[in-house]
């Protein structure tokens, strides 16, 4: 089983670093979220780069989406102002193009602007669906249960990608194997 290395805040305010073995790093994210821990990062000791490039396109990845959202509803349900709580992810995020993003969004909400109005300006980062979720979220009262929500929703969705991902590279390693023996 891989050992992974992390980092976390315990409810307490404690920083954790440690290492722990886990089937993958979604598995031992949900254990350290599910005992109300906040997740800064987790990577597989075994790993080079245990650091994400840049994104090339100005979006970002739907797992730093996820990554991000997790981050953002764990201290919306520590209670802490949106203000803060994107003072807290902008010195996470390594992209920089997402970072400006949220430095961005961040000047918007304190200028009065809601959340979702801030993030609808940014259509490459934040999808249609999720900046319509997290409006309802606002005039709703409930924000960290649609964020609940959209996490589910994006676990789903990568979950699904990568089976077919994996029902694709079955059929080409077996092409690739009978067309290495054929023709050398």
């Amino acid at each position: 089983m891989p050992i992974f290395q992390y980092k976390i805040a315990r409810e307490n305010g404690a920083i954790i670093e440690d290492t722990a073995e886990a089937e993958s790093e979604e598995i031992l994210r949900s254990r350290l979220e599910g005992e109300g821990n906040l997740v800064f990062y987790i990577r597989n000791k075994g790993e080079i780069f245990p650091f994400r490039l840049p994104s090339l396109k100005g979006s970002v990845s739907p797992n730093d989406l996820l990554i991000f959202n997790q981050q953002f509803l764990a201290l919306l349900k520590a209670g802490l102002p949106i203000i803060t709580c994107f003072d807290i992810l902008v010195e996470r995020i390594t992209n920089k193009a997402f970072k400006d993003t949220l430095l961005s969004i961040k000047k918007d909400v304190k200028a009065g602007a809601s959340i979702s109005d801030a993030m609808g300006k940014h259509p490459k980062i934040f999808p249609e669906l999720y900046t319509a979720s997290i409006c309802t979220g606002e005039q709703t009262g409930g924000l960290p249960e649609v964020i609940q929500r959209y996490i589910s929703y994006l676990k789903k969705n990568l979950a699904l990608k990568k089976k077919i991902k994996s029902a694709i590279a079955y059929p080409i390693f077996l092409a690739w194997g009978f067309f290495d023996a054929v023709l050398f």
